[in-house]
């Protein structure tokens, strides 16, 4: 028994001298530790002595992380210092993660034998600090409970002492701000902060027991101590003390378990998941301080916790150094296969992010790994895509920073890269054919053309015809969306709000050419057979999807595509670039129809065109016979009118060329505001000299003998190309213009520099137009009871002027008074009467000013001897042009007895 002992004793000691040296051939393996205890975060430092009777230089020392060799990295730093006979060897291991931890191995060779020590390496998580609620709403005169506590102690045995700092002057003891609350330990002042921490110190409630208003504002748990394993502070608490006739939503416990604290009304909640559940969870309190229901949807199961420490550990062996090609993608294939897994039952909101979200991960890590499983990666996007994820996805595209539909879009373009960065160089197509999506890539000839899935009656396809300059062994990658539609935004990029509400009717196609021309000549041919029968096909916009709208969210894009054919259920577009593609329809409800009312506005444009073209053209014709300030004016109105009419001809076709689009949105904002300036002035001048007149008769020959025409010009030029010159350069750079037309955007606000000096001078021209009305009205009463000359010379110019103005504010303002009405997508009958009056203008003007005007036709009697008969007939006299300032119309009248018009 004693022989046994010593045996025993002798074996136990012997095992542990191997554990901190090896006896070999006249030398010694020493360690400086074998046992480490560390923080994540932290730094360590150890190394090993090596003694030996042979040259140092050739003992190749080396250090393995369980069983993986290491080498310097960012992380790991190996320092050998080679002595005669001697060998000292240095690791340094910064920022500790949780994979350091395990078997540290050691090793050198003597004499081709190899000799190695281990030492294992815990590491533990750090301690941190932290509130059990972020925000907490307490009634006056209730109790304030907050609660800070440890997540853990790491390695120590004892937690640290924790205090509680307040960032506002919020208590009668606290003499400055950010002072510390003192804690009154089993003290029941109402008063007083009571901290009560437990036995332990892993956690404490610093309680008040009357909250008062003052009490609200900033609050931080800290511990003082100087172990840098324990965090120092605690993330903010905010305050806030309502009173009792203030309405709050109350805690509550809900149906999941999830404890919701008092809420301000109008106020959305975040709150933590189920316990087996990880992600967040979301409560509205509403306005009238009523909880919503619990939206858990951005909860997901905890083993996406695991996978995703998976993919991490992943980046974290290739950023040490300790993962070749092989090693990368055998973890990426047990990953993807998990992944694949578990997203057969994904529904909710949060579990598709993160689905998503990891396989960005693996797409970016096959670019480290020797293989890729296409067909596991292929067939997540597939489950991803389930008609099942319609709620789930749509309401990730309404969501901020998170993956979606669009976000699959990009894995699919990124995917393909990586394929070409692998070397596939095979004409022949391969093709994953998935339930919800279809992709197939491959190598293109020079001399070949790309058609895909099929061009088959009935399908979706597209068509790439041989392009000028292919080149040989062009990587492409073609794919076919079906259930896209449902979950993508129907966002039109930098359109007014007032366009119809969209939505997607037809299969996404996408097509991605390694080396493409910027303008594909022949364009790429798109045939796409529509999906829903509500939308209305005529309505139809061949789109494609700009990941960068939105900022990074992705919207539609009009650019470059064009719809070249229409029917009931089949829409052939044709664009000239490439990415992912789709066609935008109006609903069926009640809409109007975008090319009839293109098709009046085109017409009704030229006519416009024609008609004011030909009112300057006639009064020219008898310009010595009609020449003052309000024909001046009106001719003025005219040139503007046509201009701007001709420039929304031809604004279509200049939207592919940016700058040439910016440049006739300026002119044509400039334009229209010339023809409604001119209109403003053409009622300075009746306001002035009939209005005013008519006020001050004594003045009445000063008004109409001092002409203004040289301020109106001035003013009516001027001042719209200051208001358009300063539109453009304050949203040059911010959405100017709309994307479909070269017209002001009104989601970026410059539209409002048109809207509101229009309707301002709307509304006082409609002021002016009342004045008038007022004069002639009062004028005439008097006239007639007084047989005042001058009254009803008064009253027969305001009649005058009324005729000639009163055509002019209708025909502008109520134009436009049905524009804005139009906006409103349901009210189709303010749609068409916009287009229609605004395409008529000119032919309205024409109408009163011209074969209406007794006056115009009486200088063309003077000019050519044609008699024209009139009720009493006129005989002109004309007075020195230039000055001559009639009030009344254009010419000044004489009248003889004669036949009756």
């Amino acid at each position: 028994m004693w022989l046994l002992e010593r045996f025993f004793y002798f074996g136990v000691s012997f095992f542990i001298l191997e554990q901190i040296k090896v006896q070999a051939q006249n030398g010694t393996v020493k360690l400086w530790n074998t046992v480490i205890d560390t923080y994540e975060g932290a730094e360590v430092i150890t190394g090993a002595n090596v003694n030996f009777t042979t040259n140092p230089a050739t003992l190749q020392p080396r250090w393995s992380r369980n069983g993986r060799r290491i080498s310097n990295t960012s992380r790991f730093k190996i320092t050998d210092e080679f002595q005669p006979a001697y060998l000292t060897s240095t690791l340094t291991i910064k920022n500790v993660k949780r994979l350091d931890a395990g078997n540290w191995t050691f090793e050198v060779n003597v004499r081709n034998q190899s000799y190695s020590r281990i030492a294992f390496v815990t590491v533990h998580e750090n301690p941190v600090l932290r509130v059990q609620r972020d925000f907490l709403v307490v009634q006056e005169g209730f109790p304030i409970y907050l609660v800070c506590y440890w997540t853990n102690n790491g390695k120590e045995n004892y937690y640290k002492q924790i205090y509680l700092r307040s960032f506002t002057n919020t208590d009668q003891n606290i003499e400055h701000a950010a002072a510390e609350l003192k804690m009154i330990t089993n003290d029941l002042d109402a008063e007083k902060w009571i901290d009560t921490s437990n036995f332990d110190k892993s956690y404490s409630v610093f309680m008040k027991l009357k909250a008062e208003v003052k009490d609200s504002g900033d609050y931080t748990c800290y511990n003082t101590e100087s172990n840098e394993a324990f965090s120092k502070q605690s993330g903010n608490i905010y305050i806030y003390v309502f009173k009792p006739d203030e309405v709050v939503c109350l805690s509550i416990i809900d149906e999941y378990g999830i404890s919701w604290p008092n809420t301000l009304s109008n106020i959305t909640v975040y709150g933590p998941c189920a316990e087996d559940k990880s992600g967040y969870s979301v409560r509205y309190c509403d306005l009238d301080a009523i909880w919503s229901y619990t939206d858990i949807s951005y909860c997901s199961n905890g083993e996406y916790d695991l996978l995703e420490q998976q993919l991490d550990d992943i980046y974290s062996d290739i950023d040490d150094g300790l993962a070749n090609e092989t090693i990368v993608g055998n973890a990426i294939y047990k990953t993807l296969s998990e992944i694949k897994t578990v997203s057969r039952n994904t529904n909710s909101s949060g579990g598709l992010n993160r689905t998503i979200q990891m396989l960005g991960k693996i797409v970016d890590l096959a670019n480290n790994a020797d293989s890729l499983d296409e067909e596991s990666f292929f067939q997540t996007v597939d489950n991803v895509l389930s008609s099942r994820n319609t709620d789930a996805l749509t309401k990730l595209s309404k969501t901020e920073n998170v993956s979606d539909a669009g976000t699959v879009m990009q894995l699919i373009e990124q995917f393909s890269g990586y394929v070409k960065r692998k070397g596939w160089n095979s004409t022949i197509t391969k093709r994953f054919y998935g339930t919800n999506f279809e992709v197939g890539y491959s190598v293109l000839n020079s001399s070949a053309s790309i058609t895909f899935p099929q061009a088959q009656s009935g399908l979706s396809y597209l068509e790439l015809p041989k392009q000028g300059t292919n080149k040989s062994d062009n990587f492409y990658t073609a794919v076919i969306y079906r259930t896209l539609q449902d979950f993508l935004p129907t966002n039109l990029k930098n359109v007014s709000r007032n366009q119809t509400e969209k939505m997607i009717s037809t299969p996404v196609l996408s097509l991605k050419l390694e080396t493409v021309p910027e303008v594909l000549s022949p364009p790429l041919s798109l045939t796409f057979v529509t999906l829903n029968k509500t939308g209305k096909s005529s309505s139809a916009l061949c789109v494609y999807w700009d990941f960068t709208a939105r900022n990074g969210r992705g919207a539609w894009q009009t650019d470059g595509c064009t719809r070249i054919d229409v029917s009931s259920n089949q829409i052939v577009c044709q664009c000239n670039h490439l990415t992912n593609f789709a066609v935008l329809m109006s609903l069926d409800s009640g809409i109007a129809d975008a090319p009839v009312l293109s098709t009046i506005s085109m017409i009704g444009s030229g006519i416009s065109i024609f008609f004011a073209i030909l009112t300057i053209v006639l009064h020219l014709v008898v310009w010595r016979f009609v020449k003052n300030d309000v024909t001046i004016l009106l001719l003025n109105l005219c040139a503007a009118l046509a201009v701007s009419y001709t420039l929304f001809m031809v604004e279509s076709y200049a939207t592919e060329n940016k700058d040439l689009c910016a440049a006739i949105t300026c002119l044509l904002h400039s334009m229209l505001l010339v023809m409604f300036s001119m209109m403003q002035c053409i009622g300075i001048h009746y306001f002035r000299n009939i209005f005013l007149a008519s006020i001050w008769l004594s003045m009445a020959d000063q008004f109409s003998q001092r002409s203004s025409l040289p301020w109106y010009l001035s003013i009516g030029w001027g001042l719209p190309f200051v208001i358009s010159l300063m539109t453009l350069g304050i949203f040059v750079n911010k959405n100017y213009f709309l994307s479909n037309h070269c017209w002001l955007s009104v989601d970026s606000g410059s539209l409002y520099f048109f809207i509101v000096p229009a309707y301002l001078i709307i509304f006082l021209n409609t002021l002016i137009l009342i004045a008038l009305i007022k004069v002639s009205v009062t004028r005439t009463k008097i006239a007639t009871n007084r047989s005042n000359e001058d009254s009803s010379n008064f009253s027969m110019k305001a009649r005058q002027a009324m005729k000639n103005f009163g055509i002019l504010v209708p025909v502008l303002g109520f134009t436009w008074i049905f524009g804005i009405l139009s906006i409103n997508e349901d009210t189709e009958m303010f749609q068409y009467l916009f287009t229609i009056s605004s395409s008529l203008q000119g032919l309205l003007i024409f109408l009163v000013h011209v074969p209406l005007n007794k006056k115009l036709r009486a200088a063309f009697t003077k000019k050519y001897g044609r008699k024209i008969s009139f009720k009493k007939k006129p005989i002109l006299e004309t007075s020195n042009t230039g000055n001559t300032t009639n009030a009344s119309s254009d010419i000044v009248l004489t009248e003889t007895t004669g036949t009756n018009d």
